[in-house]
Parts: C-alpha cells; sequence; structure tokens
C-alpha cells in the first residue's frame, strides 16, 4: 500500500483501491515503538511500520496535523 500525506488530505492507494479521507474525518494518529496508527474513529487505523517510514516524514506530518487540528503523539 502507498499512502501520501499533504495539507488537506491524506490518500491511501492499493492494487485495486484509491482512498482519500480529509484531515477533519481523522480524530488522531498515534505511534508505537513499531507503528504509526491513522486513526478513522475509535476502533478503526490504519497501521503503518515505522521501518517503512521515510527519514524526515513524522516531522513534516507533525506539522500537517497540527496546522489541521488532529491530535497526535509524534
Amino acid at each position: 500500500m502507498e499512502y501520501r500525506f499533504d495539507g488537506s488530505n491524506l490518500v491511501i492507494k492499493g492494487e485495486s483501491f484509491k482512498s482519500e479521507l480529509s484531515w477533519d474525518k481523522i480524530p488522531k494518529v498515534t505511534q508505537t515503538k513499531n507503528w504509526l496508527l491513522i486513526w478513522q474513529g475509535g476502533q478503526i487505523a490504519n497501521a503503518i511500520p515505522k521501518r517503512d517510514i521515510p527519514d524526515g516524514l513524522p516531522a513534516e506530518l507533525k506539522a500537517i496535523l497540527a496546522k489541521n487540528g488532529v491530535k497526535n503523539n509524534l
């Protein structure tokens, strides 16, 4: 899967689908030691292994989340 973060949307693309979520539909983003979790609700999250996240993305993502008022612990 491919994830793209920009100022207004999160775009998730797979082999047979493409999904766009505006940041106002994402209540929070959290991280654990090995995972970045993008929550779509109280019980549903997209899990991205941290090993697949390029250097520099967490700082860029944190700025996008702050700009859009998304709670996070990055």
